[in-house]
């Protein structure tokens, strides 16, 4: 079986859409307003992380778990899979 990823429109149209859908329509979106993203694949799934433009070593952000570090820059993980829960 291969896998098609919808392009953002497609999801938008149906509604629905499986982890590299929602990547594409939500890293698309961020790009959009000038967010940079990055896409990170693990075996069987797919997830994004956004960049704050935070320098790494900055007060306050360096012992969390929220963040994380690429390219001396914190970034944001997000898990666009998980619709409706707030953790």
């Amino acid at each position: 079986m291969i896998d098609y990823i919808q392009y953002p429109r497609e999801t938008l149209r149906r509604k629905s859409g499986d982890c590299d859908d929602l990547v594409a329509i939500y890293s698309a979106a961020l790009e959009s307003l000038g967010i940079y993203t990055l896409v990170i694949e693990v075996p069987g799934h797919m997830f994004m992380m956004l960049a704050t433009d935070i320098d790494a070593d900055a007060d306050g952000y360096t012992n969390n778990d929220l963040y994380v570090i690429h390219k001396g820059k914190l970034w944001i993980p997000v898990e666009t899979t998980v619709v409706g829960v707030h953790l």
